[in-house]
């Protein structure tokens, strides 16, 4: 036999089982295919993956009422308590009031003023001066506090301080003050 005709017949020989792989796992694949259309026309997209994805803070656009009465089987008292421990772990709201910093800067510089000009006076008479100072400003001090406040150099550095306080958090807003009794029962 010729080279030629052994190639010929070995090529014939190859298609066959090629032929046979592809026809059963064609047959498979077919199956797999029909059996997937097959579901997908028993079982359709359920409804629950049409629903909306709700974000952090949006609210309901109809009230959300129970199609039934039902009865709290709490006391009073514990209700209470349970929306006092609710109402305490909320943080407080921060409003930003830009002319309440420039109107507390001012205070600050105002109360500055008036201290400084209290401490001027006799140094014997300079912390009752000053305790008056601050008395008309609706602030108590002790007679240590007012002499502290009589140094002009730890005056100008607590002013200072006081005034950083001022730029840096009161900048960011203000608590309104029953947050903050809020917050100070809730630490005591």
């Amino acid at each position: 036999m010729s080279p030629v005709g052994r190639g010929t017949q070995s090529t014939v020989a190859d298609s066959t089982p090629r032929r046979s792989r592809v026809a059963f796992h064609g047959a498979r694949i077919g199956v797999a295919v029909a059996l997937a259309v097959l579901t997908y026309a028993l079982f359709p997209a359920s409804p629950a993956v049409d629903l909306p994805v709700y974000e952090v803070g949006s609210v309901a656009s109809d009230n959300v009422i129970a199609p039934f009465a039902f009865r709290v089987l709490k006391t009073p008292a514990e209700l209470k308590a349970e929306r006092d421990a609710v109402v305490r772990a909320v943080e407080p709201v921060y409003n930003v009031v830009p002319a309440a910093l420039d109107t507390a800067r001012q205070a600050l510089a105002a109360f500055n003023s008036a201290v400084a000009e209290a401490a001027a006076t006799d140094p014997a008479s300079a912390p009752g001066a000053i305790q008056r100072a601050a008395a008309s400003w609706g602030m108590q001090l002790t007679v240590s506090q007012a002499s502290y406040l009589g140094m002009e150099r730890r005056r100008s550095t607590l002013m200072l301080a006081l005034s950083r306080v001022f730029d840096r958090w009161l900048s960011a807003g203000v608590a309104s003050a029953g947050a903050i009794f809020a917050r100070q029962r809730l630490v005591l």
